[in-house]
């Protein structure tokens, strides 16, 4: 399409305006503006020739209100040594990432579901829909490429938890935006720039003989009482006698917490005296397998079952139950 050209032209349907700048566009739109006089005529079609000479024929749809805005955001950027184009083309990546990002809540659906397909254990997703849980009552609704560092970090600085475990919610969390990072969700992972907090590195605490006397002893009922005390007047300790297995196992072969949790007695073989721990069992994903102490099968005979999980239910009420019970702090 030919480019029209820029000219005056007579206008004889105006009286008071006879002079008409014609081939003007603007957006692709025709635009005559007249003049009273050919000179002022002129004069308005040397400014707009001089304007497109600088700025090019874009520049003719700029308004004197967007100059002026435009000059007010250069200002402001200067002193980060940003230009306006600079602003746009970070602004336009902003939308479109916001656009397709999704929210906090589907992004926590969405990484438990991978991590379910991965084949993890059912601790490690429970663990995880735990922590996740009380992050979704913060961000559930948002926008997962709109969440700061700062927030985060200001969220995880006001759980009422010990260091460890503040630093364990930021694990998980660390690891969900990497995966919202990956999938496009966000442009970069902000929990990378949250604080860690601060552990002190303390000796871990051993118990004593005594103090693993007492606590095993806590965990078996008291006797009946005498004849003829009524129940209202002796409450017996009716006892934890189950916990005790577990206890043992950590006491006398050094299993881990969660190693024990995911014990089962298929696993525990007195016959050839040692405990099998998976490799999907075992933290470090290796298998191995522990002796079984003669003091350690001798707690364990008159528990011992075919199959079925070392740990009873209730393990944590009962376990705080007996330590009371102990004495032990």
């Amino acid at each position: 399409m030919k480019t029209p050209t820029l000219r005056i032209e007579p206008y004889r349907h105006s009286a008071t305006s006879p002079f008409v700048i014609e081939g003007y566009r603007v957006n692709g739109k025709r635009r005559r503006e007249f003049f009273k006089t050919k000179k002022d005529a002129q004069t308005r079609l040397d400014q707009i020739k001089t304007q497109d000479a600088n700025e090019g024929t874009d520049g003719r749809g700029v308004s004197t209100a967007l100059r002026v805005m435009a000059a007010k955001c250069a200002k402001h950027l200067e002193p980060y040594g940003k230009t306006l184009a600079d602003a746009t083309d970070f602004y336009i990546k902003y939308i479109k990432q916001t656009e397709r990002s999704c929210t906090f809540a589907e992004l926590v659906a969405s990484f438990t579901a991978t991590k379910t397909k991965d084949g993890v254990s059912d601790r490690y997703l429970n663990d995880l829909r735990s922590r996740y849980g009380r992050a979704i009552l913060e961000f559930g609704p948002r926008k997962v490429a709109t969440i700061e560092a700062r927030e985060i970090d200001d969220w995880l600085r006001d759980l009422p938890l010990s260091p460890q475990s503040r630093n364990n919610f930021r694990t998980v969390l660390h690891a969900l935006f990497a995966y919202a990072e990956d999938r496009g969700y966000s442009a970069l992972n902000p929990v990378a720039k949250t604080a860690k907090a601060k552990l002190v590195d303390k000796a871990p605490d051993i118990f004593t003989p005594q103090e693993a006397q007492a606590l095993l002893e806590a965990a078996l009922p008291e006797p009946t009482p005498e004849q003829g005390a009524t129940p209202d007047m002796i409450q017996p300790w009716l006892g934890n006698a189950d916990i005790i297995p577990a206890l043992v196992i950590g006491l006398f072969a050094g299993l881990r917490q969660a190693e024990i949790e995911r014990l089962d007695w298929n696993e525990v073989d007195l016959g050839r005296s040692f405990i099998e721990v998976t490799a999907e069992k075992a933290k470090t994903k290796k298998r191995r397998l522990v002796k079984i102490e003669p003091n350690l099968a001798a707690w364990l005979t008159p528990f011992v079952r075919k199959t079925g999980s070392v740990m009873p239910p209730n393990y944590r009420h009962k376990l705080d139950a007996t330590w009371k019970k102990a004495g032990l702090e």
